[in-house]
């Protein structure tokens, strides 16, 4: 994503809702574990507006987090650069497609990956928050 359009989310201060604290972990046949949220859009998408994946992160070492629709297509990544043991990850911005939402809500599922271990669910520590934001398309 462009620097530019990073400040923008924060400009358009539209309704932003959170993850519940509740979310669920589940394992579709052939996908690895996985922690899956619902997340309400304020309202559907509209022409002329862009939807966005907003993810709270705090240490995950040379693991990443990804994000995947409820169809399991992958939408982003979030990964660290050169991260200090137990050093907080901090707020990662991923674009959600239109197709990934149906109406006001997206499905989402969130794995992490490590190259040295099986894939598996984020725990509460890893991905702290997740929250999706709609604003004007520029």
């Amino acid at each position: 994503m462009r620097a530019a359009a990073l400040p923008l989310l924060f400009l358009f201060p539209f309704l932003v809702l959170a993850c519940p604290a509740g979310a669920l972990t589940e394992q579709i046949q052939g996908q690895p574990a996985a922690r899956v949220i619902t997340l309400d859009l304020p309202h559907p998408l509209m022409a002329g507006e862009s939807a966005w994946i907003i993810v709270r992160v705090g240490p995950i070492g040379h693991a990443q987090v990804d994000v995947s629709d409820a169809a399991g297509h992958l939408l982003g990544s979030v990964s660290l650069f050169a991260p200090h043991y137990g050093e907080e990850g901090g707020s990662h911005v991923i674009p959600l497609p239109a197709k990934a939402t149906q109406g006001k809500r997206v499905t989402l599922r969130l794995t992490i990956t490590h190259p040295s271990a099986p894939s598996r669910a984020p725990t509460d520590g890893e991905v702290r928050d997740v929250a999706v934001t709609v604003e004007p398309t520029r």
